[in-house]
């Protein structure tokens, strides 16, 4: 992670990156929520996506960089590994994650975890408890 000499990451590319794309989406997303202040370590847009089918997907866009030698999308990777050796493991993991959301404790900006927080909490606890 680049850090400036006040000590706060750098943001400012993947800042400008985001913004570039929002300009760029058509119009079956729509903005729900942006977080690009240049002081957070990953800023982010939400969107909603809307199919012709009127099927309606969330989905969260970050632009990230190497940061401690690990790349990004490694841990992504690693997720989709261990559902795809523990398929069993999904359903727990997307109802977990509903959860959270519908009691608005689905924000890392807010203080609490983030989707890949919770999918993260669930795995462990399975192999914690030898499943």
């Amino acid at each position: 992670c680049r850090q400036r000499t006040t000590g706060r990451s750098d943001n400012s590319p993947q800042v400008d990156a985001l913004r570039r794309l929002m300009h760029q989406l058509s119009d079956d997303f729509e903005i729900m929520e942006t977080r690009l202040f240049k002081h957070i370590r990953v800023p982010i847009i939400i969107l909603n996506f809307s199919s012709a089918s009127g099927h309606v997907v969330e989905t969260d866009i970050s632009i990230g960089v190497d940061c401690d030698g690990v790349r990004k999308g490694f841990l992504d990777r690693l997720v989709r590994s261990v559902f795809a050796r523990a398929p069993r493991a999904l359903p727990l993991v997307r109802v977990v994650k509903q959860w959270a959301k519908v009691e608005g404790l689905n924000k890392a900006f807010d203080g609490f975890l983030n989707s890949l927080g919770w999918t993260l909490l669930v795995l462990y606890w399975l192999m914690d408890r030898g499943d």
